[in-house]
């Protein structure tokens, strides 16, 4: 009863993300460590706006009862890697649609795809050296080393790359029901909580109202 009582205060948003080019430099060192799950799981986290569990899946309940849910399977790609379906874990229970990846534009996707060998391709695509997929710790541990490793600042989380992905579209000038979908939020309030750096956007609108009016104060009669 007491702890039904209780309302704890959310977290405030963070404004923190990583650029394109962080992610890129991330991605790098994967591949220059001989990591390539890695650099893979990375690359369809970014491009594709997902969550990391709906890439790597995750774990459920201990020791004989384990089993793995959400992630990333080979039954989810079409055989000559054009696209990638898959019901989105988050809004799985609200609206159980797949959401549907043209992965043509993104090549190096598409290509890292092919390299992995005929018999492997079947169960989760993202796993560890042997053959298991990844546990959530397990995962974030790598993404830590290699994100030092690419000198990226260590405020810059696992959980920010889906912001950064959305931010990234921002800027290039998706508008607001582009993002909503592509990151496959039921809503656009949901949406608006991945937006970072809005002081861009203020004064953004500052530098329009100062060219529209010459950045002067007209005197009055």
């Amino acid at each position: 009863m007491i702890l039904s009582t209780i309302r704890f205060k959310k977290p405030g948003p963070r404004d923190v993300y990583p650029s394109e080019a962080q992610v890129m430099a991330i991605i790098k060192v994967c591949d220059d460590a001989g990591d390539p799950m890695m650099a893979l799981g990375l690359s369809l986290q970014w491009w594709l706006t997902l969550r990391a569990r709906d890439v790597r899946g995750d774990w459920m309940g201990q020791g004989k009862d384990a089993r793995w849910v959400d992630g990333l399977t080979w039954s989810m790609i079409r055989g000559d890697m054009a696209e990638i379906r898959k019901v989105v874990s988050k809004t799985a229970g609200s609206d159980p649609r797949e959401m549907v990846w043209d992965l043509a534009p993104l090549p190096d996707i598409q290509a890292r795809l092919r390299a992995i060998p005929t018999d492997q391709r079947v169960g989760p695509v993202i796993r560890q050296p042997n053959g298991q997929p990844f546990h959530r710790n397990r995962f974030t541990e790598r993404f830590r080393k290699y994100r030092a490793d690419a000198g990226v600042p260590k405020d810059v989380k696992m959980m920010d790359t889906r912001a950064g992905a959305i931010n990234h579209a921002k800027s290039l000038g998706a508008t607001e029901v582009e993002m909503q979908l592509q990151a496959g939020h039921a809503s656009s309030s949901t949406t608006q909580r991945y937006i970072r750096g809005r002081e861009i956007e203020v004064n953004k609108v500052i530098k329009l109202r100062s060219a529209a009016g010459k950045g002067g104060v007209k005197e009055q009669d």
